[in-house]
């Protein structure tokens, strides 16, 4: 007797919790709008449109207390701070064969209601949602469908809705495959005719009259950098909308790039060129021959690049790299600079 009397300060609130917990709405279908069509298929910055009977809902929100506007739950992940409109009755122009079952199965005195969530671009650069999207829009050219449903901050109501998710846009990325396409095209044509890519400076007094300078492994090296990072900067826009994609280590890495280019190029224009041996070998060759510098700067350079681009790839981010792998990145560029300078 005494335990049970002992319980009472314990089991009482349980009980008053148990008794005032809201029945919660079961989501009986998900869809977007295009073109004022109904459709499964949802992207960023469209409007998702959740649908749950207007009974369950009204006596959800009667017995929730303090009032709150329902949240959007996207693979069972919260969405925090997303927040669903007023919501409103599907019209009766409004229809097709799926929401014909969910009025039958809500019955003519609960008309179906939407609760309307935007899917805002911005939502990525918000430290409570980003990982969730960054999770949905992972591998974008995977079609896989997203679990939706809505709740609480606390939990998310009944449901087997998906939608189909557009994590990519077709369109775009044939427009600008064919701008890069272009792009590199003319850039090849320049590094072939051109000097954009070779060393500095006059070639020395009796070289033959067709002689072209050496390239430069700085330059090589930044145009590299340009033409993996640009790509990635679009790629990323066209899944996220969100151009701020460019994470400091990225930054680091480029201004690195950057500024050995200049500190080479400035020490090529204080001496004659060199005539070219070919693409390879100007790379590796510091004049005298092969140089373990330069190879280790190439090699190093190359592991970068594959991860950057793997992991941009798959993760929808720029990698933020490891200051080790940055400080080794200066020291093998600082080390050519150097020695460049030397042989100078």
């Amino acid at each position: 007797m005494r335990i049970w009397i002992s319980l009472i300060p314990v089991l009482v609130p349980a009980l008053s919790c148990a008794q005032d917990a809201p029945p919660n709405p079961i989501v009986r279908d998900a869809f977007a709008l295009q073109n004022d069509h109904v459709v499964r298929t949802a992207r960023l910055s469209s409007h998702l449109n959740v649908v749950v009977c207007q009974s369950e809902l009204a006596a959800w929100t009667k017995a929730l207390k303090p009032p709150s506007r329902p949240v959007l739950y996207l693979n069972g992940r919260l969405l925090k701070g997303v927040f669903a409109a007023a919501p409103f009755t599907i019209p009766a122009s409004m229809d097709d064969e799926i929401i014909a079952m969910v009025r039958q199965e809500c019955g003519t005195q609960s008309p179906p209601q939407i609760l309307r969530f935007l899917l805002d671009p911005l939502q990525l650069t918000n430290i409570d949602t980003k990982s969730v999207w960054l999770e949905i829009l992972d591998k974008p050219w995977e079609n896989r469908p997203v679990a939706v449903s809505a709740g609480t901050d606390r939990e998310a109501w009944p449901s087997d809705v998906s939608v189909d998710f557009d994590r990519i846009e077709g369109g775009w990325l044939v427009g600008w495959l064919v701008l890069f396409a272009i792009a590199a095209h003319r850039f090849f044509v320049y590094a072939r005719n051109t000097d954009i890519i070779r060393g500095t400076g006059n070639l020395p007094a009796g070289t033959p009259p067709n002689a072209r300078k050496a390239f430069s492994l700085g330059r090589t090296q930044m145009a590299a950098w340009t033409f993996i990072i640009a790509p990635a900067l679009a790629f990323i826009f066209m899944v996220t909308w969100h151009a701020g994609a460019i994470s400091n280590g990225t930054l680091i890495l480029v201004g690195i790039s950057f500024g050995t280019t200049l500190l080479a190029s400035a020490q090529d224009g204080s001496s004659d060129a060199t005539p070219t041996k070919g693409f390879w070998n100007d790379l590796v060759d510091d004049g005298t021959g092969p140089s373990i510098h330069r190879f280790q700067m190439l090699l190093f350079t190359a592991i970068l690049m594959l991860i950057f681009i793997i992991r941009t790839a798959t993760t929808l981010v720029m990698p933020d790299f490891d200051p080790s792998l940055l400080a080794l990145m200066g020291i093998s560029n600082s080390t050519y600079v150097g020695f460049k300078m030397q042989g100078k």
